[in-house]
């Protein structure tokens, strides 16, 4: 089966005239780069990011790391401490004293592990 279509139409393509841009020369002189100066910039610039950088308050590594901890939380430990409180509480002891028997716990048994690692530290340097 054939089917017959009806012949396209030429489409008329009309030109618009272009008007051509005029050239225009460049009027600036270009400026010749004078190397001494640019580096006498530089080295000012460089002596202003020195001194503001110089005058900026400075952080003791302590400072940083107590800065970090306190902004990073480390939840799971605190559920872990917070459990052990409760569970104490719910036995009958005062929240109080669960939270310094617990917190004592800890604190021996870190001061333990700490004193071989600082025993080691001492000895390599």
């Amino acid at each position: 089966m054939t089917t017959k279509t009806a012949p396209r139409k030429p489409t008329i393509v009309t030109a618009t005239p272009v008007a051509p841009t005029p050239v225009v020369e460049s009027v600036v002189a270009p400026t010749p780069v004078d190397l001494d100066s640019l580096i006498a910039q530089q080295r000012a610039i460089n002596e202003q990011v020195k001194a503001a950088k110089a005058a900026m308050p400075t952080k003791s590594k302590l400072e940083r790391v107590i800065e970090r901890q306190a902004n990073q939380p480390d939840l799971w430990l605190r559920r872990k401490l917070l459990l052990r409180v409760v569970e104490r509480a719910k036995a009958g002891q005062d929240a109080t004293e669960a939270v310094d028997a617990v917190l004592a716990l800890y604190r021996s048994g870190l001061l333990e592990a700490l004193i071989p690692a600082t025993e080691e530290d001492h000895a390599t340097n």
